[in-house]
């Protein structure tokens, strides 16, 4: 009886020990709880904040983007006016030198034709 008393007393003394051991390893993690408690309204203040700055710069770069685009399409625009303008005037040239060579060639023939008078 002695024996198994022994044993008991040395069972619940190792149960106790064991408590001892949850309730610390407890009063650890609620003390790490609390830390982080502490520590999370920085955090969430810390990412709204981030969260702020890359939508503001996103949106600032879609506005640089939106500005390029209309910068972009009012080049191709005056490119395509100057385009129109380029063969605008190579149609005027072309004519021009059509009416030169016509009026050298009517000069030509005037002056042939009096030659062969005078001759």
């Amino acid at each position: 009886i002695l024996k198994d008393e022994k044993e008991r007393l040395t069972a619940i003394e190792g149960y106790k020990a064991r408590l001892q051991e949850l309730e610390l390893k407890i009063a650890q993690l609620e003390g790490a709880r609390r830390a982080t408690d502490s520590i999370r309204p920085k955090l969430q203040a810390l990412l709204k904040g981030q969260k702020l700055q890359f939508q503001s710069e996103t949106e600032r770069l879609t506005f640089q983007l939106s500005e390029l685009e209309a910068q972009l399409l009012d080049r191709e625009a005056k490119m395509k006016d100057l385009e129109g303008s380029r063969e605008k005037f190579k149609h005027k040239l072309e004519e021009v030198t059509k009416n030169h060579e016509k009026s050298q060639q009517a000069l030509r023939e005037f002056y042939q034709g009096k030659l062969k008078e005078k001759g």
